[in-house]
């Protein structure tokens, strides 16, 4: 909830539940779940939340900001729950749910024309993309994870694009 790599709101409650083998955190459109095996899932809009009449888009920097922030907790939740590092490798995957017909766009061409948005391509309800290797050593959630969220960004955009 608090820091760079805040998953939460502050001002909403948090709700935790055990599902079988993972504990779960949740609140209104944002979750983190972790299993007994190390994999963490995170949940977060990939829509900014602004306060004027704006058609539904996805803005690039706001989403690799997220990309950054998702990347930066789970480090850091794999560094409580396995401070040994037994687990030294990491599979990354990125994928964007109910993302397929909004547009995609920088936040400067947002700003120049915020009542049109190109609509998405195709038909697909979300967009998933993973990295080439798709295995990271663990260190680099804490080394290169800017370097990562450009990496999925890019994957994203050209998703979307086609």
């Amino acid at each position: 909830m608090f820091g760079p790599a805040a998953v939460f709101e502050t001002e909403r409650g948090t709700k935790q539940e055990i599902k079988g083998d993972h504990l779960e955190l949740r609140q209104q459109h944002r979750s983190v779940s972790l299993d007994q095996l190390g994999t963490v899932c995170i949940q977060m809009p990939a829509q900014e939340e602004v306060e004027r009449s704006h058609l539904p888009v996805l803005v690039e920097e706001y989403i690799r900001e997220r990309i950054e922030v998702a990347l930066n907790f789970a480090g850091w939740l794999l560094d409580r729950v396995d401070p040994t590092h037994r687990l030294q490798e990491v599979a990354l995957v990125l994928s964007l749910a109910e993302a397929g017909y909004l547009g995609w766009r920088t936040r400067a061409e947002d700003r120049r024309s915020p009542n049109s948005v190109p609509m998405g391509i195709g038909t697909r309800d979300g967009l998933t993309v993973h990295l080439h290797p798709p295995t990271r050593r663990r260190e680099a959630l804490h080394q290169d994870v800017k370097r990562i969220a450009e990496d999925f960004t890019v994957l994203l955009r050209r998703e979307k694009h086609g």
